[in-house]
Parts: structure tokens; sequence; C-alpha cells
């Protein structure tokens, strides 16, 4: 497997900490309230490439969270917390966020609607239809 193809939207440290044997964890589908049995949690919350072939997010996330796993460490343990550990506590919280799968999803589905919306704009001010043809070629430029 390439170096760095499953790049994961929530950090293996983070996941880590809810086992039990330090490899896998037990999974609770809340929708349909079903339990599965305990799965590594390696092989959970990635996608092949979900920051970009080139790596440099996914390095400078791996950065991040080490930092963040120190701080995290630290609370499971009961360790007092500067306010630098507190300020880190925040950016795990909001960098976490906004790296999930279902945020990824719905800025992709945001940006569609934007290119659809400014395509039915453009076509409108130019007295031009705006067509199903139009419509997923504005789709197609989206993605």
């Amino acid at each position: 497997m390439p170096e760095k193809k499953r790049q994961h939207y929530v950090p293996k440290s983070y996941m880590k900490s809810f086992s039990n044997d330090g490899k896998t964890f037990a999974i609770f589908n809340l929708k349909d309230k079903t339990p599965y049995a305990p799965v590594p949690y390696d092989s959970q919350c990635y996608a092949d490439y979900f920051y970009g072939e080139d790596r440099a997010l996914e390095d400078q996330l791996s950065e991040m969270e080490n930092a963040w796993k120190t701080v995290l460490d630290n609370v499971r343990n009961q360790i007092p917390l500067s306010s630098d550990d507190i300020q880190k506590i925040k950016e795990f919280a909001v960098f976490q966020r906004q790296r999930t799968l279902a945020e990824s999803e719905y800025g992709k589905q945001e940006k569609i609607e934007l290119y659809i919306e400014y395509g039915r704009s453009i076509s409108e001010n130019k007295g031009l239809p705006f067509d199903d043809a139009a419509k997923e070629a504005c789709i197609q430029y989206a993605n």
C-alpha cells in the first residue's frame, strides 16, 4: 500500500483511547441501534487520500495530532491542564468538527449548489435557458 494512502479523519490516537486492548474497539450504530463486535480502530474512519495525494495536509495534521494526543492523555490521566493545554483542546475540537466525512460531503454538496446558482444567474442575465445540460455542466465543473 502506498505510504499514507489511508488518511484518517478521526485520529488513530484518539480512537485508540477507546480501546480496551490497544488494538480494537466496539462500535454501536446509533441509527439502527446495532452493536458490532470489536474491530481494529486502524480500519475505521478513514478514506484513501482524504486530504490529497501530495500528503502535505496529512503531514501537517499528523504534527498537530501529536500535540493533541499529549494533552488528551493528560486529561485521561487527570493531570492539571495549562492554559496552552486548554487552547490545544479547543483547537482539536474545531479541527475535528471540520474534518469529518459528513462535513466533507456537505462541503461538496454546498459547492455544487453554489455553482448551479451561479450558472442559473449567468444564464438569466444573458437571456439563455438553464436546462439539464447546463446544470450538469455546473455539477461537473464543481467536482
